[in-house]
């Protein structure tokens, strides 16, 4: 009897675990279910959209991209020109009995500093020492201080990037006056008079004749027309005439 009883109570308590193991069971099934069912879903629903997203960002940077190569081309071509054009013009000074002390090369970015210095001992038709004995520096480089000759190069002059340093007024200034009895800029006029100081100076330049384009060789006078220059007015509020 006491065995029975004994018995019949282990198999109730059996019976009790057993359910309880099976309702936490199902429990912790129907939870896994529902994260592996449902964060699937929303998993997928946020790769679905991010996959759309990365699509449309995709081809928006490969434009981008593309824009931004043809971008940088152009302006290595310009760049190089430009340079190849500096080169040529230190080269006429030099062999116009022109010490290469009397000269100096002033361009606001230290990448085209370096770029000019680089491809005149490279390219330069003379002797490498002749060239290393030319100055080439940035605008604040040249404060309170003048060559015979100077040479501006003002890279960056083209129709996506603007003229960025030499819209500032105060540099603008110490370009132009470092040299005592010439200056040459090197630049991109159409770009250049964009800005109303440039313009002034630019149209200056056209009126006396000075504004010229074309090969080394073979410089004539530039057909290109400005607008009208507007009145200036510096930070002061006076009118510069």
């Amino acid at each position: 009897m006491m065995k029975a009883a004994a018995t019949e109570k282990e198999n109730a308590r059996s019976e009790a675990v057993e359910k309880e193991l099976r309702v936490d069971g199902c429990k912790r099934w129907q939870g896994n279910l529902y994260k592996t069912l449902f964060g699937t879903i929303a998993k997928k629903q946020k790769t679905d959209k991010r996959s759309a997203l990365t699509e449309e960002e995709e081809a928006t940077t490969t434009e981008v991209k593309q824009r931004d190569l043809d971008i940088i081309r152009t302006y290595d071509l310009l760049r190089q020109t430009e340079t190849a054009n500096v080169e040529k013009i230190a080269t006429r000074f030099l062999r116009s009995n022109i010490k290469p002390e009397q000269i100096g090369i002033i361009t606001p970015y230290e990448g085209q500093r370096a770029y000019i210095v680089q491809y005149m001992q490279y390219s330069g038709s003379l002797n490498k020492k002749l060239y290393q004995e030319i100055e080439v520096a940035s605008v604040d480089a040249f404060q309170g201080r003048e060559k015979d000759y100077i040479i501006l190069s003002c890279v960056r002059s083209n129709e996506h990037q603007g003229i960025g340093f030499l819209n500032d007024p105060r540099r603008l200034n110490v370009a132009l006056t470092r040299a005592r009895f010439g200056i040459i800029i090197v630049g991109n006029p159409k770009v250049l008079s964009k800005q109303p100081l440039w313009n002034h100076l630019l149209t200056y330049f056209k009126e006396q004749k000075c504004l010229v384009e074309g090969p080394l060789n073979n410089l004539k006078e530039s057909m290109i027309q400005f607008s009208k220059p507007r009145k200036l007015v510096n930070t002061s509020n006076c009118t510069i005439m």
